[in-house]
């Protein structure tokens, strides 16, 4: 996986990744005193070099890389993308101005830090070209050198490796990007290998008692708000089973919820591909009440696509668990290993008999491969049954099927005014599910 490792997160290596840098890169810049102008040929190298350099790229003809897509320079909000003959000679020739801009650029990075009581061990930028080998323990510099082992290390190249290395640990610590957890993560190694070999996994308190309550409460709230309204989602022929979808519009717990360092590293794991685009994308986030007598769903995959099914992964799910999740309250069914069968259930697979049912305490999280064959339960007792569904999908079917996102750059006036095939065609009114629109009250 590409990510860099910091004492307590890691920080994915990724297009994403460098928007976030550029932006930390324009408020230091803004905010400290240089005592004279800088050129915007030296921030756009420096910009360049900083982008390289976070990505594990040392070699500065690396830069060839990237000079066939757009994704870099517009990551770093450059001015232009020099080739590598070109970085190579400008770099060189300006070497000194490019170092004294780190060195401020660090002091200010590093008061800012200081100022924010963040304590990462971070590294000083020194004269001596030696200083950065003393950083060698340093997970991102020993890359570095490893890689520079029999080249000459200059004083330009070892400045920007060490602001490098601060700037990355400032971004895993706060989250900002690729949030993933490290060390004490729950998702641990015998997790992993229950989701990749069964196709599922469960990880216990996720959420604590107090917050599965809470979550809980909000739910119930906007669902009997919603049915009030008369734009409640109700399926399966009866009214004991209610889906509140977009629930990022409906309370800031959710969007907190969908979002957690948890989440994303397991999304991370099971999307994984070396690439340094964003591997997932968030398809749906809802919730799901079964009520008393709600009935079993039928066996079924979450991946709306031709068979054979692909062998790489089309979606993923997590469910936080609000209540218990009982075999007699209609825990999730499923088929153990089924996700590399590669193909739908048919009608003869919905009686099997060997299908198990993932079983958890309250706030724990269930974990399934959307290929993995499953459906709920059926709730045979009194109390309704809650869970919070997020489901990704793997986000090259997103950039295929739209490359333009049509309804954030087109003028409304013009959509409003296409005709209902041209509507259709740029995707007007997909994924809108009933009450999906519906604003609830504020006191929710």
């Amino acid at each position: 996986m590409g990510y860099w490792t910091s004492e307590s997160q890691n920080y994915v290596k990724s297009y994403t990744s460098l928007s976030i840098i550029n932006e930390l890169l324009d408020k230091l810049i803004t905010e400290t005193e240089f005592g004279v102008q800088q050129s915007e040929d030296a921030v756009n190298y420096f910009k360049t070099l900083v982008g390289l350099f976070s990505l594990g790229k040392y070699d500065l003809n690396d830069i060839n890389l990237f000079t066939t897509n757009r994704y870099f320079q517009e990551s770093l909000g450059l001015n232009f993308l020099a080739s590598n003959d070109i970085l190579k000679h400008e770099v060189n020739k300006m070497g000194p101005s490019l170092v004294s801009l780190t060195k401020k650029l660090n002091e200010k990075l590093l008061s800012l830090m200081n100022a924010e009581k963040i304590a990462l061990g971070t590294l000083e930028i020194k004269d001596s070209l030696d200083s950065v080998k003393s950083y060698k323990d340093n997970s991102y510099v020993g890359d570095f050198l490893a890689t520079h082992e029999q080249k000459e290390l200059t004083p330009t190249l070892s400045a920007i490796t060490c602001f490098v290395s601060n700037i990355l640990g400032l971004i895993a610590h706060k989250g900002l990007v690729g949030e993933l957890q490290g060390k004490g993560s729950l998702f641990t190694s015998e997790i992993k290998k229950s989701l990749d070999e069964k196709g599922y996994a469960l990880i216990e308190n996720v959420l604590s008692e107090d917050e599965a309550k809470e979550v809980r409460e909000i739910i119930i709230k906007l669902a009997e708000w919603e049915a009030k309204q008369g734009c409640g989602f109700f399926y399966g022929g009866q009214d004991k089973c209610q889906r509140v979808y977009n629930l990022l519009n409906k309370h800031e717990k959710f969007r907190e919820l969908i979002q957690r360092p948890l989440i994303l590293e397991i999304m991370e794991h099971m999307f994984n591909r070396d690439s340094l685009h964003d591997k997932y994308v968030l398809s749906s986030w809802h919730t799901n009440i079964i009520g008393q007598g709600g009935k079993a769903s039928i066996l079924h995959v979450d991946a709306a696509v031709p068979e054979p099914l692909p062998q790489w992964i089309i979606r993923a799910n997590i469910n936080y668990m609000l209540d218990d999740f009982t075999v007699e309250n209609g825990a999730t069914l499923c088929l153990p290993g089924s996700h590399k069968f590669l193909r739908k259930p048919k009608s003869e697979d919905q009686n099997r008999s060997d299908l198990v049912s993932i079983t958890g305490k309250k706030g724990s999280l269930a974990i399934w491969d959307g290929h993995l064959w499953h459906k709920s339960g059926a709730n045979n007792t009194t109390n309704k049954r809650i869970a919070l569904l997020g489901c990704f999908a793997a986000s090259h079917l997103k950039e295929m099927s739209l490359e333009e996102d049509h309804l954030q750059v087109i003028n409304p006036n013009i959509v409003n005014g296409m005709s209902t095939k041209l509507q259709k065609l740029i995707g007007v009114g997909h994924g809108i599910k009933k009450g999906a629109l519906q604003q609830p009250p504020e006191m929710l």
